[in-house]
């Protein structure tokens, strides 16, 4: 069996979810259950949670949501936890988060007739924020030789746990203002908080490169 966790500090909800499925691993792995059959029933389940919305089941749609991002974290830890990580798994599972993670919000907006400039400023920025972080920021960090961070970030991830908006952070938001009457504080705080995220770790990271210029002038 390989080693599950890639990394060690996690956002708040992934990080509940992670400590809990690392000790399910064990049973998990030797039932029929694969890491590209959970990714496939995730699919399954996102086109459920887009059903209840519309029709108004919210409990069911909360409790769902919460279920998405437990298999969504299951099945890449099961992965290396069977050393079955693959190209297809990596891409299947790509394909089901941006269908349920776009998916979502348009469906809840359009349930809720929210302002379409809402939506399109969530798909944007959400989208956005993703290929940056993955193709700009995260390389340009793992190539620094020191990362240095705020005081109060920096106390967090000392105790393992990441401040900032992440996918966990917005399953969060969505499974309990969906049981409210401020549904629509689902679409503005994802989408100002990803927003405001992407800001800051772009600072964040400039602010760490030119540091390192500044060292390497000397």
């Amino acid at each position: 069996m390989g080693t599950v966790l890639k990394r060690d500090h996690f956002y708040l909800m992934e990080g509940l979810y992670t400590r809990l499925i690392v000790k399910l691993l064990p049973y998990v792995g030797k039932t029929f259950l694969t890491p590209n059959i959970l990714t496939s029933l995730n699919i399954i389940n996102s086109v459920i949670i887009f059903l209840s919305i519309w029709y108004g089941k919210y409990f069911l749609a909360a409790i769902l949501v919460q279920l998405y991002l437990f298999l969504d974290i299951l099945d890449g830890n099961l992965a290396r936890y069977q050393g079955k990580s693959t190209r297809i798994g990596a891409i299947l599972d790509k394909i089901s988060d941006r269908l349920f993670y776009n998916g979502v919000i348009i469906v809840l907006g359009l349930k809720i007739e929210i302002n379409i400039l809402w939506i399109l400023a969530y798909l944007v920025i959400h989208n956005l924020y993703g290929i940056i972080a993955t193709f700009y920021i995260v390389p340009h960090i793992r190539k620094m030789d020191s990362f240095r961070r705020d005081k109060v970030k920096q106390y967090f991830m000392d105790k393992g746990i990441i401040l900032g908006m992440d996918l966990s952070s917005q399953d969060l938001i969505t499974s309990v203002l969906i049981l409210t009457p401020y549904k629509e504080w689902i679409i503005y705080l994802s989408t100002c908080l990803y927003g405001i995220d992407l800001i800051y770790r772009l600072i964040e990271l400039q602010r760490n490169i030119n540091k390192q210029v500044h060292i390497k002038r000397k």
